[in-house]
Parts: C-alpha cells; sequence; structure tokens
C-alpha cells in the first residue's frame, strides 16, 4: 500500500518526549507513513529545534523535566519562527480544559496507533487549509 507510506512525504513532525521509548515508537510509526521525523527529550532542545527545523507539527509531551509542554507552548507562541506551528499535546496526566485549549490538538497517553495517526491527519489537514 504506497498510499499510505505517501501520506506523509514532505510533512515533517517534532516529537518532544523524556520517555524515550515512546519517543522511538511515535518517530518509527510516523516514519513508516512518510513523515520526516525529528527527537528530542526535553523542552529547551524542542524550542531550539522547533526553530531551526520549522516542522509543519510539534508532539508535545505535556510532562518534562525543566520546563513542561504548557511552558514550552507559551515560549513557541511568543517567537514569530514558530508561533503557527501545530502543536499536538500528549500526557498521561489529569490536564484541564482550559489547559488542553492552549495546543491545536490533545491525545491521552497511552494512545492507539490508528488515533495517532488521525489526530496527526486531521491536525496538518486542518493546519494546510488555513495556509491557502
Amino acid at each position: 500500500r504506497e498510499e499510505t507510506g505517501a501520506r506523509g512525504r514532505g510533512r515533517s513532525i517534532l516529537v518532544v518526549d523524556d520517555e524515550e521509548d515512546l519517543a522511538e515508537t511515535v518517530e518509527s510509526l510516523l516514519r513508516a507513513r512518510g513523515y520526516r521525523m525529528h527527537k528530542v527529550h526535553d523542552g529547551h532542545a524542542a524550542l531550539r529545534v522547533a526553530a531551526e527545523v520549522r516542522p509543519d507539527l510539534i508532539l508535545l509531551d505535556y510532562e518534562l523535566p525543566e520546563m513542561d509542554g504548557l511552558q514550552v507552548i507559551a515560549a513557541l507562541k511568543k517567537s514569530a519562527a514558530t508561533r503557527d506551528i501545530p502543536i499536538l499535546l500528549t500526557t498521561a496526566s489529569r490536564v484541564t480544559m482550559k489547559e488542553i485549549s492552549r495546543a491545536d490538538g490533545f491525545l491521552a497517553k497511552p494512545f492507539h496507533e490508528k488515533l495517532l495517526y488521525e489526530v496527526v491527519e486531521r491536525i496538518l489537514g486542518l493546519h494546510k487549509e488555513s495556509d491557502s
């Protein structure tokens, strides 16, 4: 099924998660769908790589060392270089609707790979339409 791998062709995703096994799994799943992947394990690296790479989507864990996901979102939104990058927030902890609303999408951990694909494609599809 060539079309599956072609779905993400040309799109890049930055995965930010301090759980290295999970980050590795998500990276592998999305790479198999044709996405170009970047991966970091903390908020400071996320800000640096997001500004350098300007990914089409950031898949961001809420619970990170030093800077949590909401602090990363706030910093990304302050910068002209990164403010328009859509963010998919993920977490296993309890978060409020107000916190979730700061991101463009939300996935509760653990999530099924099919749901990951659906949410990523929906966010990228909506983002693409808003650009044109």
